[in-house]
């Protein structure tokens, strides 16, 4: 199983990469489509974060103790999150808005979910279960796992930011 410092090590790569992406585009390049059936850099950052940060919510959110290993469904989590080939749709309370969106703000709220992580990474037993949402396929998942999800979502989209700005670049 993951250690706390590994999973903090990995989360703190996996945001700084997210900043990283996100910081690489202009102000008017944030808010262009880099190719159909695309959603802009702005939009992509703005799903993050509200994805992200529900997690980061759930984190502190009723639990129960759980009754199988902690981080059971982290090797299913991987293989779904980082088959780059995959193409998903997101749930409605996560789809970004069509509109222009701020770069710097997003920044703000990156730096902000981390700190959150941070806090629950070092005060939580993450081996409990969540009960505020049940991830669509798997079910309730512990909070190892959803932190698990959170990093290789951001993994995910940080890939998809980073093919954006080729795309937009040329």
């Amino acid at each position: 199983m993951t250690t706390q410092t590994t999973l903090q090590q990995e989360l703190d790569q996996a945001f700084a990469n997210w900043t990283k992406a996100a910081q690489q585009f202009g102000s008017e390049q944030y808010n262009l489509v880099p190719f159909e059936g695309s959603w802009t850099p702005g939009q992509i950052v703005q799903h993050l974060t509200q994805a992200n940060g529900g997690f980061a919510d759930m984190l502190y959110g009723e639990t129960k103790q759980t009754e199988r290993p902690a981080d059971q469904h982290v090797g299913l989590l991987k293989d779904i999150m980082l088959n780059f080939d995959a193409k998903m749709e997101a749930p409605d309370f996560v789809h970004p808005e069509m509109k222009d969106y701020e770069k710097e703000p997003h920044l703000a709220k990156i730096k902000a979910i981390n700190a959150t992580l941070t806090k629950a990474i070092a005060d939580l037993d993450l081996s409990a279960t969540c009960l505020g949402f049940e991830l669509p396929g798997i079910g309730y998942v512990t909070r190892l796992e959803a932190l698990h999800f959170v990093m290789l979502h951001t993994i995910r989209h940080t890939s998809q930011l980073n093919k954006a700005y080729q795309q937009l670049a040329n």
